[in-house]
């Protein structure tokens, strides 16, 4: 077995997808996308992991790496090895894939809602990447996710989900009072609406009636801009149209955008 740094281009890539590729798994796109996306950025980098052909030069290991290159009409430096053993083919890339949180070493709640938010985000709905995650993390957004995180770390399905964090700290970047919106999530969050306002309640109602929809990472992230905006504040009733979902995407796209250029 031998392994080789070499340049990858994406004719030989091509080449290699068409000729040699027989025994790899089955392709994920999302992936390739991916791996094209930073290739096309300039940021691939050359690390441990590449491609691997076995004794007979079947290639048995890197074929979505080489896809991304085809896709990305980018050469890539990348380690080559030669002659392995196809019986090592069940070994690789088995592991579970760390969690944002893991490699940026952000806390999980923190992370989740960065991530939200760039799912969110049309332009970056295909992929989150990990220097974005950490761009937010050290913009307003960061400071005002850490803020909503210290003030209630309760967990609660729905309330305390990241599209609903992602909505209370929007809602404070674009000018709602802070004590309102974090007073606003906590009663959601806990349940507990002695002190909350009428809008508060009548969330929980639209919530309920839809559960059977499963409501998306959309239709949270909108109720959250709809309940902590305190011109709603004695609502009854809540009442989106997908315009409003529309609308509060763009804005969060606008924050998102702001953030990571």
């Amino acid at each position: 077995m031998e392994t080789k740094q070499i340049i990858m281009t994406p004719k030989v890539a091509a080449e290699i997808l068409r000729t040699r590729n027989k025994v790899n798994r089955s392709v994920k796109p999302n992936w390739v996308a991916t791996l094209a996306e930073r290739m096309t950025k300039g940021e691939w980098h050359l690390i441990h992991q590449g491609i691997a052909f076995d004794e007979t030069g079947e290639l048995i290991d890197g074929q979505h790496r080489l896809m991304a290159c085809v896709k990305s009409g980018v050469a890539i430096d990348i380690l080559a090895t030669y002659d392995e053993a196809t019986f090592n083919f069940d070994d690789f890339d088995q592991g579970p894939k760390r969690t944002l949180s893991e490699i940026t070493h952000l806390p999980k709640g923190t992370a989740k809602i960065y991530s939200a938010m760039l799912s969110l985000t049309a332009a970056r709905a295909v992929n989150t990447q990990p220097s974005d995650v950490l761009k937010l993390d050290k913009s307003e957004i960061g400071i005002v996710a850490r803020k909503l995180l210290k003030y209630c770390p309760t967990a609660a399905k729905t309330w305390s989900s990241a599209p609903m964090r992602a909505a209370a700290v929007i809602s404070v970047l674009e000018g709602e009072d802070q004590d309102y919106v974090f007073g606003v999530y906590k009663s959601l969050a806990t349940l507990h609406f002695a002190n909350s306002p009428q809008v508060a309640e009548a969330g929980l109602r639209y919530a309920k009636t839809h559960i059977a929809e499963r409501m998306n990472a959309d239709t949270v992230f909108s109720l959250g801009m709809y309940v902590f905006d305190r011109r709603r504040k004695n609502s009854s009733r809540v009442t989106m149209v997908p315009e409003y979902t529309k609308n509060v995407l763009v804005i969060l796209r606008q924050h998102v955008n702001n953030c990571i250029r």
